[in-house]
């Protein structure tokens, strides 16, 4: 008599290992980030297998939110430690397995690289931080991609760039797309510091190499502060009073930077006291708060790049206050919901979330010690908090 787990012997072995792989793929996807990334140290088959870039789009498919999988944000301060963590789930006593998880390995401070000078983080693309060496010259500079689920980091090979030139470095990484990542760094075409010409240079983790662009650019962005998304970073912060145009650059498949739609404004004679510029589950979103308001619109920009248009309306008038910051917008952070949208604001050392579908306020954290340590500026790049995402990347 047959076993019942027996393999007919019409089955080939190719079958086989396909059937296993299938059911393998299907148990995998249904746990947490945090165990597969201990899984991969099993086998390398297991690792071969979790880091496959078509079983993370089976991910993604199958648990839309698997790979977004936003747990808080670090929020940078202006003496050490220099990051402060904070969840984007609201503090309660009946949720001590996810608070666990979540603030598991949290918060991390600048020695996480080992580097004598120290590291800051200077930008969060979808789970990777792009870090570098905390030294006074900008010719000294020693630049890092970094994991914090593996804990893992690359250093990147900047011997070949003039680093008296360099402007800004930012992250391009989308690992439903690919499982590699790529550094713009724009560079002036002189060290003089008030030079308004530049070019691009695109670092890629799968080559290993640079790649220069000589067709040179005129703009007066602030190249430090860049958000990717829709395949390409972005630009927007104004290096001068006068806001320059906002532009974009895809390095799949541009040469120099293209423009945006202008920023939206608001009619009369208003100053703009804070502004949020970032990126959330596929959406890029604008916000600009002026003086003496507490009502705003929060704004998306189209897929074609054709326009700014208002996605939601925000009265903030029962906060009792318009002394407040915008950390982040984020989206579809629900995983029994597409779309959960919420605002986090800073008020009173307070750390807030504004539901922008019911128009309802939670506090989820406060910041500790000094409340000065986490001032953020009018052009908040300089002070936006990290999104920490769960990552299975290899850097």
């Amino acid at each position: 008599m047959e076993s019942p787990s027996a393999v007919p012997d019409n089955t080939s072995a190719a079958e086989t290992v396909a059937s296993i792989d299938d059911l393998m793929r299907k148990i995998l996807i249904r746990l947490p980030m945090k165990k597969l990334s201990r899984l991969r140290l099993v086998s390398k088959r297991f690792a071969s297998f979790i880091l496959t870039l078509d079983f993370n789009r089976a991910s993604g498919l199958v648990f839309p939110h698997f790979i977004d999988m936003i747990r808080g944000f670090y929020v940078l301060a202006n003496v050490e430690p220099w990051y402060e963590f904070t969840p984007f789930f609201v503090h309660d006593d009946e949720d001590e397995d996810r608070k666990e998880e979540y603030y598991d390995d949290c918060p991390f401070d600048g020695k996480f690289i080992e580097d004598s000078s120290g590291v800051r983080v200077i930008q969060s693309c979808n789970g990777l931080f792009l870090c570098r060496s905390h030294v006074g010259r900008k010719f000294r500079r020693i630049y890092y991609v970094y994991n914090s689920t593996s804990k893992k980091y690359a250093t990147l090979p900047v011997g070949v760039i003039d680093m008296k030139t360099v402007r800004g470095m930012c992250l391009a990484f989308d690992f439903t797309k690919s499982p590699y990542y790529k550094v713009v760094c724009v560079c002036a075409l002189s060290s003089r510091s008030k030079d308004s010409r530049f070019r691009i240079e695109v670092y890629s983790s799968e080559t290993g190499a640079w790649r220069s662009y000589e067709e040179s650019f005129t703009s007066r962005v602030h190249f430090e502060y860049g958000v990717y998304w829709n395949g390409a970073i972005h630009w927007i912060w104004s290096t001068s009073d006068d806001q320059d145009q906002p532009i974009y650059f895809n390095p799949d498949m541009d040469r120099t930077p293209k423009v945006m739609p202008a920023l939206p404004t608001l009619d009369g004679d208003y100053k703009t006291r804070n502004c949020y510029f970032g990126e959330s589950c596929d959406h890029l979103h604008y916000i600009d708060v002026y003086k003496t308001l507490t009502q705003f619109s929060v704004y998306e920009m189209k897929k074609d790049y054709s326009e700014w248009f208002v996605k939601y309306k925000v009265d903030l008038s029962n906060i009792g206050s318009n002394l407040f910051s915008i950390l982040a917008v984020i989206r579809g952070c629900d995983l029994n919901d597409d779309d959960d949208p919420f605002l986090v604001l800073k008020l009173r050392g307070n750390v807030i979330r504004y539901d922008l579908n019911r128009g309802t306020c939670e506090t989820i954290a406060w910041f500790m010690g000094d409340n000065d340590r986490y001032t953020i500026s009018k052009c908040p790049a300089a002070k936006t908090p990290l999104q920490l995402i769960d990552c299975l990347c290899q850097v």
